[in-house]
């Protein structure tokens, strides 16, 4: 009987990560990126943080096309502090973005076949790190 289980166990497992993996990944290809000048950041550090944001967006945004994606400024990162404080991080960076969805059915909250305009992604680090991302949506 363990044994029966124990199978049984282990194609429940496998059927449902290759339903995971069925998805098809958001599209981020021909994302127009909007330069904005940063005393606080390099622009490498900003192209670093956007290609963050692009991987979760592909991971987690199927059905969902990309269009744009802008940093907000040096002078609107204080708002978005505390993000890096609840995270044990001592900076923040955050962007703006515009997205299309599909026109399928979705049981992710978002609306089909419409366009999301002023999406914000927020990302932290410490100490120069590796940025991750900690929230998104609108602000």
């Amino acid at each position: 009987m363990k044994k029966v289980i124990s199978i049984f166990l282990v194609l429940s497992v496998m059927f449902g990560l290759s339903s995971c993996t069925d998805k098809p990944e958001g599209s981020v290809e021909n994302v127009k990126i909007t330069k904005v000048s940063s005393e606080i950041y390099t622009d490498e550090e900003i192209e670093e943080a956007i290609d963050v944001t692009k991987n979760y967006f592909k991971k987690f945004f199927s059905g969902c096309t990309l269009t744009e994606i802008e940093y907000v400024g040096d002078e609107n990162l204080d708002f978005y502090q505390e993000f890096a404080d609840r995270s044990n991080a001592d900076e923040v960076i955050v962007f703006k973005s515009t997205f299309d969805v599909d026109d399928e059915t979705r049981d992710d909250g978002l609306e089909s076949n419409f366009t999301y305009e002023n999406w914000n992604w927020i990302l932290v680090r410490n100490n120069g790190g590796k940025w991750r991302h900690v929230d998104h949506g609108y602000a």
